[in-house]
């Protein structure tokens, strides 16, 4: 199976073209607020590196969210394009997913993605060898409630917002790195289960944690 992975949910932006399970290559870099403009090039810098035919491709694979809300409009925008053009299926693969498929951990982990000022994305996960499960689906709150729940026993891994590190005296926490290989090795596993054969239907998983209000008009 051949895929092209493409991640921009977060302040990475990258694309990685995976060959029968494997990364074969992949240009991947910490841009924040530049993905609109880098993408387009990390994907011919790919291209050209490997001499990518896209007609041999089985399908794309996109980080769906939740996550930044402009990066996420950005790489599944462009995974899009590069679908209908090509008449191929799209893989939404969930970003927090991706990040405990990162972390490398045997425990149990949850992972947490930050969206502004104190409030994080979060969702819990289970290893049950040889596969990861998710104990729910993701939300968004403030990160002193969230630890309140968090069993101890429980690893932590993070992206952003460091300057809250200080809450988290009594857990288990180290950062997580977001990277296009999980992305598209979540797409290898998942491949048939989650595809979308019509790319007009997906949207981004915004999970917004925003309260909009309505202004009186005198």
């Amino acid at each position: 199976m051949n895929l092209l992975a493409i991640e921009t949910a977060t302040t990475i932006c990258g694309v990685a073209y995976f060959e029968n399970g494997k990364c074969v290559s992949s240009v991947e870099n910490n841009i924040p607020r530049a993905h609109a403009e880098t993408l387009p090039l990390y994907f011919q810098q790919l291209a050209r590196k490997i001499d990518l035919n896209l007609d041999e491709l089985d399908g794309i694979a996109v980080s769906i969210g939740p996550g930044s809300f402009t990066g996420l409009r950005i790489g599944l925008s462009y995974a899009k394009g590069l679908a209908y053009s090509h008449s191929l299926p799209i893989v939404p693969v969930p970003t927090l997913h991706s990040l405990a498929v990162g972390s490398k951990s045997e425990k149990n982990v949850t992972i947490l993605l930050h969206s502004h000022s104190d409030i994080f994305f979060h969702q819990k996960f289970l290893w049950e060898s040889p596969e990861l499960v998710s104990m729910q689906h993701p939300v968004a709150g403030s990160l002193e409630k969230l630890l309140e729940s968090v069993d101890k026993s429980s690893k932590i891994f993070y992206f952003g917002g460091d300057k809250h590190l200080s809450l988290f005296k009594h857990h288990d926490v180290q950062s997580a790195i977001p990277s296009v290989k999980w992305i598209g090795a979540l797409a290898e596993t998942y491949f048939q289960e989650w595809k979308e054969d019509d790319p007009k239907r997906l949207v981004p998983e915004y999970i917004s944690p925003f309260k909009t209000h309505t202004k009186a008009i005198r």
